[in-house]
């Protein structure tokens, strides 16, 4: 926001997000994956995911993963991070159009 704030030319705003995949206590349970996680939460994921993603083009400009997961894990947070990503961006746009309007009048 603060490059957008500050008049400066961009391709689009990067919106981010972050998953923790949190294991079930049980075995044979399906894990949690919690996105925007706090502290403790990704202390008790066995993986983090990060992922932020150009709004023009929806492409990833980072995803980092610490910890393991599966093929299935890995596609089925990067869609959820894309969805994240994209009401996150909603947000922008709201703050900045919001900014804007202040500066005018």
């Amino acid at each position: 926001l603060a490059l957008a704030d500050a008049g400066l030319e961009m391709y689009g705003l990067t919106p981010s997000c972050t998953l923790a995949y949190i294991e079930a206590e049980g075995a044979g349970e399906r894990g949690t994956i919690v996105v925007d996680p706090t502290l403790a939460e990704e202390e008790l994921a066995h993986a983090v995911l990060a992922v932020a993603l150009l709004s023009t083009t929806k492409a990833a400009t980072q995803v980092l993963c610490t910890g393991t997961l599966s093929a299935d894990a890995l596609v089925e947070g990067l869609e959820l991070a894309a969805r994240s990503c994209d009401a996150t961006l909603e947000k922008l746009r709201k703050i900045l159009i919001a900014a804007l309007e202040a500066q005018s009048s």
